[in-house]
């Protein structure tokens, strides 16, 4: 009985841990090397919306509570504050064509 309860609550964790952007971000920065939170943000806030649908496991969009985030790939993205999109008439925060152009950055 003590090891079904230990089983299930390691499972139940592990399952929390999927559902948050600690441990999907987590597991992200494990098993990709071309994967990374940018500097902006972090492993708590960081949430990747769009994904490569290659054979990479990295993310091509993403957003934080201040930001939106595009992936060049090769360790290059920008980063949109939020507040600032809202300004840009069509802006959607995963067409990079609708984006301002921003300075690229380097992770």
């Amino acid at each position: 009985m003590k090891t079904f309860l230990a089983i299930t609550a390691v499972m139940l964790l592990v399952l929390l841990a999927m559902n948050t952007n600690i441990g999907i971000n987590s597991w992200l920065l494990l098993i990709e090397k071309e994967n990374y939170i940018p500097h902006e943000s972090n492993i708590f806030h960081f949430r990747p919306t769009v994904m490569n649908t290659g054979s990479g496991d990295w993310w091509i969009y993403g957003e934080d509570d201040k930001y939106y985030y595009y992936f060049f790939g090769g360790g290059k993205y920008n980063s949109l504050i939020k507040e600032e999109a809202r300004k840009i008439d069509g802006f959607s925060p995963i067409d990079v064509e609708t984006w301002p152009v921003l300075e690229i950055k380097q992770k």
